[in-house]
């Protein structure tokens, strides 16, 4: 059943599905935050929560092979191109350059 975008809505969702999907999903969710319990739960009995350690960022090459470059190599590479698109007056003739300059520069109101 493919809907257009405006007709998907919350309760067009809603009316698809049977009252025992909700029931069912009651029944398996377990939906409490570290603060929720925290205020509503002893934590004396339960212990406290571990501290959360900052996140480990592992950074690697591309393959382990050494059958690409590196990323820094790619990134340099990609730096070197002159792409039309990001500097397109860099194609336009020098004489012409100042009318081009004057037509699609675009100012912005600080």
């Amino acid at each position: 059943m493919d809907e257009s975008p405006e007709n998907r809505t919350l309760q067009s969702l809603l009316t698809r599905f049977n009252i025992d999907y909700f029931k069912l999903l009651d029944s398996v969710t377990i939906a409490r935050s570290r603060k929720h319990i925290e205020k509503y739960y002893n934590i004396g009995d339960i212990g406290d929560f571990p501290e959360r350690l900052p996140p480990i960022n592992i950074k690697s090459d591309i393959d382990l092979n050494d059958n690409f470059p590196s990323l820094k190599e790619i990134n340099d590479m990609i730096k070197k191109l002159k792409l039309s698109v990001y500097a397109p007056l860099t194609y336009v003739r020098i004489d012409q350059r100042k009318k081009y300059e004057e037509r699609y520069d675009i100012s912005v109101n600080k």
